[in-house]
């Protein structure tokens, strides 16, 4: 994820951004290439992203699935310790 701000009469603004570094050779440095905007942070509608990670989800084996869905964050680590992959309910 990248933020970019905006500084507006009432504040800053974050703006949320799905990226991901490409090498420039020319510059020689990595550059973020931005893949999907989801707009502003205050606005972010989460129900969206979790169906946006569920689906891309199901592109991984389950066992390398993050592991999201009213699974608490201490039973997720758990579980991939423990090597039981996702604890995910699908």
């Amino acid at each position: 994820m990248k933020t970019t701000s905006r500084k507006t009469k009432s504040g800053t603004v974050r703006y949320l951004h799905l990226a991901h570094n490409t090498w420039d050779a020319a510059a020689g440095r990595s550059v973020p290439k931005l893949l999907y905007g989801f707009g502003r942070e205050d606005q972010l509608d989460t129900d969206a992203v979790r169906r946006l990670v569920g689906s891309l989800s199901k592109l991984l084996d389950p066992a390398a699935a993050p592991c999201f869905r009213r699974t608490p964050r201490t039973e997720c680590a758990q579980a991939h310790r423990d090597g039981g992959g996702s604890t995910q309910r699908r």
